[in-house]
């Protein structure tokens, strides 16, 4: 999510799109602003995600691939990948020790935020 590809001269090029755009935003709110996921969950529905849910929403914090990073099983170590990173490593790094201090961050929630 947040990726696409392009062709140019007979290349295939991966592109931050527009949902890139809005999860952008939503790393900065929570890294900056301190908003939970229900808070950036409703924020990001407001600004065109709809199926945005709270365990997807941790996924795309916890993925280095959106700091440039590409890891997998099987590369050895993380390698620095080819793609624009969505934010910088000091953003994801920031999102990622918040959610360490609150990795219960279970609420009650309505129906709205839930998968759909």
């Amino acid at each position: 999510m947040g990726y696409g590809y392009v062709r140019a001269n007979g290349e295939k090029y991966v592109v931050i799109n527009d949902d890139g755009r809005i999860l952008q935003q939503a790393f900065l709110m929570k890294a900056n602003q301190g908003f939970n996921n229900v808070e950036v969950i409703e924020r990001c529905r407001a600004l065109g995600i709809k199926k945005l849910c709270s365990q997807r929403l941790t996924e795309i914090f916890r993925n280095p691939l959106y700091c440039g990073v590409i890891v997998s099983g099987h590369l050895y170590e993380p390698v620095q990948g080819v793609h624009e990173a969505l934010v910088s490593e000091r953003v994801f790094w920031k999102v990622n020790g918040r959610t360490a201090e609150n990795s219960q961050e279970y609420t009650q929630q309505n129906s709205s935020t839930n998968c759909r």
